[in-house]
């Protein structure tokens, strides 16, 4: 059972509760403004954008290969659970199949940052405590009452997570997305979740780097909000103290948020711009 709460999650709910029964399986789109065709290829008109964690059932497979930029897969027909305007039939069409992901897909978080999610939609509360293990701890309520807390496991696919929850022989989860600068959004409404701890850390040994950018942002946050400290010069060496073991993207360019010294004053650099010495 998907444990959410807004109105086309409800729908969706109602559309797939067989799969659910049968199989306790779902499928989850993995990017934001994923394009449903009315034919298996692109083209400049779509039938609706779906948000990323979004379910969809897929009803079946072309085997006609589609690529874009250096994604391969298959085009997929799916029922993406929106209804057609005015109609009581929901909108039926095509997508790539990297674009989504069964539950299978997705693979076992071990180590997370620390972040808090609660609060109120309605009459239905919600409290998660993200944990650095991977582990998500569930504050269970009842019409807005305590009534259990529960240590969950959170599964991963690129960008999207969900924690499943197991209680009272019902089986549950709930969907988490990461967006491109390590935020934890609750998916659909969306809630922002609340950092807890700065960053988590990988160890590197107190490196030298040097900076392969130019005016590249020291930052006083690990968060592209942070506060401008100073700009580096290419060239520039650098300290590296410690790095996140959170790989995100910033625009299209991927990497990790690390904690340098520049000798004058310490902060946060988008390590795509760095460059270990002797390499």
């Amino acid at each position: 059972m998907y444990r959410f709460f807004s109105c086309l999650t409800i729908i969706n709910m109602f559309l797939f509760s067989e799969l659910f029964a049968k199989s306790y399986n779902f499928t989850l789109t993995l990017e934001k403004d994923v394009s449903v065709y009315p034919a298996p290829e692109f083209s400049p008109s779509n039938l609706i954008k779906m948000e990323i964690g979004h379910i969809i059932m897929i009803i079946s497979n072309s085997f006609k290969q589609v690529t874009l930029s250096n994604k391969t897969g298959n085009w997929l027909f799916i029922d993406a659970g929106y209804y057609n305007s005015g109609e009581n039939t929901t909108i039926k069409g095509w997508v790539p199949s990297f674009y989504i992901a069964e539950k299978k897909d997705f693979k076992k978080v071990t180590k997370f940052g620390e972040y808090e999610l609660e609060g109120w939609v309605g009459d239905y509360r919600f409290d998660y405590k993200f944990n650095k293990d991977g582990t998500v701890i569930d504050t269970l309520y009842k019409e807005g009452i305590y009534e259990a807390t529960i240590k969950c496991n959170l599964y991963c696919k690129d960008k999207v997570l969900f924690v499943e929850v197991q209680y009272k022989g019902d089986d549950s989860f709930q969907i988490f997305y990461l967006n491109e600068t390590g935020d934890l959004f609750l998916q659909e409404m969306p809630i922002k979740a609340k950092r807890i701890d700065v960053v988590p850390l990988l160890n590197t040994n107190n490196l030298f780097y040097s900076i392969t950018g130019d005016n590249v942002n020291v930052r006083a946050d690990a968060s592209v909000d942070g506060k401008i400290l100073t700009l580096l010069s290419k060239g520039a060496r650098v300290k590296l103290i410690k790095r996140s073991d959170i790989e995100l993207y910033i625009g299209d360019k991927k990497g990790h948020w690390a904690y340098i010294e520049t000798g004058v004053i310490k902060g946060w650099v988008f390590d795509y711009y760095l460059k270990e010495e002797g390499n």
